[in-house]
């Protein structure tokens, strides 16, 4: 569907316009395009407005959700939330403001771990698919080990422990 915008006078396709309930199209007078410069216009020439709307937003809020509200138990700035639910979550996980909560640290699940093969030490891992992936490359911890990783002592030690004779190539090449 086509329609004249009454502003730019241009015939532009319906999805050119904002949806408005009260038109007989449902469909406003002006393109999007229009009305966006009629608002950068109204901002320029009236800068108090957008504060005036914000102020009278945090009025609103405030009034709505002043019943349920409680104190941050570290500074004591007051917090409001929307429902009696969340109040009630807030309370009993004793949630800090945004202030005092430094950001979300992500939490490691102790049902990820496993036990390092070599030396039995316990591994914790942050996801279930990081120790479904240990376990399928039979990852170790090695910190420990005071011989490095792909060394002949280790290739010993691992001989001894797995009953092989795995000798790594650059070994076998040197007569070792």
């Amino acid at each position: 569907m086509n329609k004249t915008c009454i502003q730019c006078h241009l015939n532009k396709f319906s999805e050119d316009f904002y949806k408005h309930p009260t038109t007989s199209d449902g469909l406003s007078h002006i393109c999007k395009k229009c009305q966006k410069e009629r608002s950068a216009t109204y901002q320029k020439i009236h800068p108090e407005s957008k504060k005036r709307y914000a102020r009278k937003q945090r009025e609103k809020t405030k009034l709505l959700y002043g019943k349920w509200k409680k104190s941050c138990s570290i500074c004591g700035k007051e917090q409001f939330y929307g429902t009696k639910d969340i109040l009630k979550r807030a309370i009993s996980e004793n949630w800090k403001c945004s202030d005092c909560r430094p950001g979300r640290p992500k939490l490691l699940k102790v049902d990820w771990k496993k036990n390092c093969p070599d030396c039995g030490d316990e591994m914790v891992y942050s996801s279930k698919g990081n120790l479904k992936r240990s376990i399928k490359s039979n990852s170790r911890c090695c910190h420990k080990l005071s011989i490095d990783v792909g060394s002949k002592e280790w290739f010993e030690k691992y001989n001894k422990k797995t009953n092989s004779n795995f000798k790594p190539k650059k070994f076998s090449d040197l007569g070792v």
